[in-house]
């Protein structure tokens, strides 16, 4: 039929206008007076379309393409029907179908864009969205999106530059420099984002979105209480802002405040139950309260809404490490990185797993994933030593706190056997120290040139690259003398305070609230309480204690306690002590190393969940032989730790 029916320009009119329903009447009526109108049939399946009914719509276009067999719009817009569906296999080959029959159907290559995108080849929907920009220079979602296919190809740097060039251009489309943003925060350029947020608010103040996402990236950099303001903002603005109330309990959860951290995240379930990233926080969050059960209930929901999603079996993976189920948190790290191999997150988690069961080759591959090298790793060789270094000048670099240092500075010597000349790169505490203990060639401050070298090792990677296997036991401590006069003059404090034995204590260590490090705490009044069974002289070696903290650790013991707390702040004081005091009784901290530097044995409060070098299970630890090891429960609780430590002290006290 050449003319359109009676009747069809009205329902097209009202098609236009948004009036759905009585277009679809109209259009009904029409095609049940000519039923072999192909263009009805594709105008009420768009319709459909638009109705969410993609099911309809794929009948009804597929009735019209039986009439008119090859219409580009129709198939087209079959294709995005099929897309609806997630049928993006479908979709892209009715799209290549349409561009056959009319090369220059821009609307079809920028839904094909849409399609290989779904699917997840974001090299060639790339090409599509850049195909569509370069016809038409002002069809600025296909220029977004060219740019963010470009990243999620791993090609960062040409995508932020892509979006750089689209703001130059003109307009400022608000999409396009909130996509800058997040990419800038993707590269970790924080400080840049957050200049880009800043201008995207000052544009539009009222963006509930904008705010959110400067509210993410503040939170990255540690301006808590700024990132606060921005979520409740954009809360103000859009109480029923999803993303807002999660990342308001992601802050309360990094200040460790957990219930407040389950309230957010339950509030947002309670405005949308399907929200996945809801469910997976707060399946973090219960995992952290010692609640597994619940944890794993809200993760495996947030996996059946979104099942291919790499961050939830992460944290999956997590909450089962968490509940001590360390091998099937394996198989979780490994879904995973299966489907997102870059997932650095999941692969260092995957090495701590590893590690915690002695399976060192695998774990120690992955321990390259860590946090503290991920800027830094161009400078480092990271392949896997030759058996013979002969003749070369190997610089070793410090790249984790000190008790890690001290834990991976054991597989120094290894470098040496093999004929190397090794230089040591240090925090400037540790100089002297490690001079002492003469396990390099030459020690020097971190920041200090070592001069012409032959290879850059991280201090973290040497387990790897010295190909260190799972039937391999970790060297032991490198031991490191204490300054003579210093010891003297502490042994000297301590006969004077009172009679030996003397039995130091730490009760926490790290920084609450600090989401990248662990914090860790034994509960003080039960402590006491398990003390009372020794009868050795107590020593506060506490760092940063609270405002009277040991004197409440005093009359919680019902004994005077030496305080040397501001011992912490000089290393070789600490390094004398801990070679000093007849027992050690504390979470780790980095006094264990100096202790076990000094040949002598601890006995540990292990968080749950433990770090890599106390192991998943057991009483002592093949990184510590002969110290003993406490382990918090799974529930969280200390009492079965803490009674275990007293009857040890007891036993001891009578022997």
């Amino acid at each position: 039929m050449n003319a359109p029916p009676p009747g069809m320009e009205d329902a097209v009119r009202l098609h236009q206008a948004g009036r759905l329903a009585e277009a679809e009447r109209g259009y009904r009526a029409i095609l049940a007076a000519h039923p072999d109108y192909a263009d009805g049939f594709h105008l009420l399946g768009v319709l459909a379309l638009q109705t969410d009914r993609p099911d309809e719509a794929m009948t009804l276009i597929g009735r019209a393409l039986e009439l008119t067999p090859g219409h580009p719009i129709y198939l087209g817009n079959l294709a995005t029907a099929h897309l609806e569906k997630n049928d993006a296999a479908t979709a892209i080959a009715l799209y290549r179908r349409a561009l056959a029959a009319a090369p220059d159907h821009d609307e079809a290559r920028y839904n094909l864009g849409n399609a290989l995108r779904q699917s997840g080849d974001f090299v060639q929907a790339a090409e599509a969205y850049r195909a569509v920009a370069a016809r038409l220079p002002g069809h600025l979602p296909a220029r977004n999106n060219y740019a963010l296919c470009l990243a999620e190809a791993g090609r960062l740097d040409e995508a932020i530059a892509s979006l750089e060039a689209t703001l130059a251009a003109g307009p400022d489309w608000p999409p396009t420099r909130h996509n800058l943003a997040r990419l800038l925060q993707q590269a970790g350029r924080i400080e840049d984002a957050i200049v880009q947020y800043d201008e995207a608010i000052r544009r539009r103040p009222d963006d509930p979105t904008a705010l959110n996402a400067r509210g993410t990236a503040l939170l990255a950099v540690g301006r808590t209480a700024e990132a606060e303001r921005d979520f409740r903002a954009a809360l103000a603005i859009d109480p029923k802002h999803i993303d807002a109330r999660v990342n308001l309990g992601t802050l309360r959860q990094g200040e460790g405040r957990l219930a407040d951290a389950e309230a957010a995240y339950r509030d947002a379930l309670a405005l949308d139950a399907n929200s996945a990233s809801a469910h997976m926080n707060l399946g973090s969050v219960l995992s952290a309260l010692g609640r597994h059960g619940e944890a794993l209930a809200e993760i495996d929901q947030a996996l059946a809404l979104r099942p291919n999603h790499a961050d939830s079996w992460h944290n999956r993976g997590q909450v089962l490490k968490n509940a001590g189920q360390v091998e099937a948190a394996i198989e979780a790290f490994d879904r995973a990185l299966a489907l997102a191999p870059d997932h650095l997150e999941a692969r260092f988690a995957r090495a701590v797993a590893s590690l915690l069961l002695g399976r060192f080759a695998a774990g120690w591959r992955d321990y390259a994933a860590r946090r503290a090298v991920r800027e830094t790793a161009a400078r480092f060789h990271r392949d896997v030593l030759p058996a013979d270094l002969s003749g070369r000048h190997v610089v070793v670099e410090r790249d984790q706190g000190l008790g890690d240092e001290l834990v991976f500075l054991r597989f120094a010597p290894a470098l040496a056997w093999r004929g190397a000349r090794v230089t040591y790169l240090t925090d400037a505490r540790l100089v002297a120290m490690l001079t002492r203990a003469g396990i390099v060639a030459r020690v020097l401050q971190q920041a200090a040139d070592p001069g012409p070298h032959d290879l850059r090792l991280a201090v973290g990677d040497l387990p790897y690259l010295l190909g260190i296997g799972g039937g391999d036991a970790p060297p032991p401590a490198v031991a490191i003398p204490a300054i003579a006069s210093r010891e003297a003059a502490l042994a000297r404090r301590l006969a004077d305070f009172g009679p030996g034995p003397h039995l130091a204590v730490t009760w926490r260590a790290g920084t609450r609230g600090d989401m990248t490090s662990f914090f860790k705490q034994a509960p003080l009044d039960g402590l006491a309480l398990a003390l009372r069974e020794s009868n050795a002289t107590l020593v506060a070696v506490q760092r940063q204690p609270e405002p009277g903290e040991v004197e409440s650790f005093a009359r919680s013991v019902d004994r005077p306690v030496l305080d040397l707390t501001p011992l912490n702040d000089d290393l070789e004081d600490m390094l004398a002590l801990m070679g000093l005091v007849d027992d050690y009784v504390c979470v780790s901290n980095t006094n264990v190393h100096l202790r076990a530097a000094r040949g002598r044995v601890s006995r540990v409060l292990v968080p749950n969940p433990p770090e890599f070098r106390w192991m998943a299970r057991g009483t002592e630890s093949p990184w510590f032989p002969g110290t003993r090891v406490y382990r918090q429960g799974v529930d969280g609780g200390w009492q079965a730790a803490l009674d275990a430590l007293a009857r040890d002290l007891r036993t001891d006290r009578q022997g």
